[in-house]
Formats: structure tokens, C-alpha cells, sequence
């Protein structure tokens, strides 16, 4: 679907695309390795900031078959915050940016990986390394599916609610 190959290496940036997000480090890092020869494809799901296809074309170089912005993919309002650990319950390796809140959700080369915002170099060496090495992906995968049930599933969190609260009383 998304007119990506059976194959492709996919890769799914949720959050609102504005700049602040820096939505074009994927771009690119995806454009590179398409450079390469990997068949590796960014796509992007969330509301769309006016002029942002362009400036992801420019950040891939012009190389329009490194991404797709899907738009706005839900009509109701979502935890944008809650699809890490939704992903990585689903046995996703998550990559994100290292800002508040990522350590709390992912340990850095255990279930997933952090890379500073607007890294660019990082994010590629992340991704190349997960495209050409599979057995370590499969890995972070089972790490990621097993680290958010034991810490996020919601009877999980209800106790820890639960305990914040017995606490503060």
C-alpha cells in the first residue's frame, strides 16, 4: 500500500509535520540510502504544515520516491506520544529524537534507538545498519514488543497510577 514496494524497508514518522519536528532529517536520511541502492521509503502521517512536501522534497534531493506524506490520518483527536509505545507493542523497532520524554520510552540500542535532532548522519548509520543487518532488527523488535508490555500495558500503568496517588495522599 501507499505505493511502496512488498519489499521496501518502511519507514513512519507520526507527529504533526512542522518544522519543529524536523521531519526533513528523515527525508534525507531515507534519500541517501536510496542512493545507495537500499530500498528504503519514509512515510509521513500526521497534519500536514502548508509548503512541508516541498521542503521534504529538497531535503531528499528531489528523490520524491524516498517518501510519501500520507496527511492527516485519524478524524479524531491522538496521543501522538502513545504511538511509540503502541508501536513497539506491536513488535516495531522505535527510532526517534532524543528529547523529553524518549529515554523514558526507549533504552538506546536495547529496544530501539535515540538520535539528536536534525541529525541526519546518525539517522542514516541507525536505519543502514537495521537495513542491512535483520537478525539485529528482529532482536530490537522482540526487545521493543517485550519492554512495552512489561512497563506500558494498561494494568500495568493503572498500578502505577494507582501508587502515584496512594502516595501523594
Amino acid at each position: 500500500g501507499f505505493g511502496v514496494g512488498p519489499h521496501a524497508f518502511v519507514c513512519v514518522q507520526l507527529a504533526r509535520l512542522a518544522d519543529i519536528k524536523r521531519p526533513q532529517t528523515l527525508a534525507a536520511a531515507c534519500a541517501s540510502l536510496r542512493r545507495e541502492g537500499k530500498d528504503v521509503v519514509a512515510l509521513f502521517a500526521g497534519a500536514d504544515q502548508p509548503g512541508m512536501a516541498d521542503k521534504l522534497a529538497a531535503a531528499a534531493g528531489g528523490r520524491s520516491d524516498a517518501f510519501r506524506v500520507l496527511g492527516h490520518q485519524s478524524p479524531r483527536d491522538v496521543l501522538w506520544a502513545s504511538a511509540i509505545v503502541e508501536a513497539m507493542a506491536c513488535g516495531v523497532t522505535p527510532i526517534r529524537t532524543r528529547v523529553e520524554g524518549a529515554a523514558d520510552q526507549i533504552s538506546d540500542g536495547v529496544n530501539g534507538y535515540l538520535f539528536d535532532v536534525g541529525d541526519e548522519g546518525r539517522l542514516t548509520e541507525i536505519l543502514r545498519m537495521l537495513y542491512e543487518d535483520r537478525a539485529k532488527l528482529a532482536a530490537l523488535s522482540a526487545a521493543a514488543e517485550r519492554d512495552a508490555q512489561a512497563r506500558f500495558d494498561s494494568e500495568v500503568m493503572a498500578e502505577k497510577v494507582i501508587s502515584t496517588y496512594q502516595e501523594l495522599i
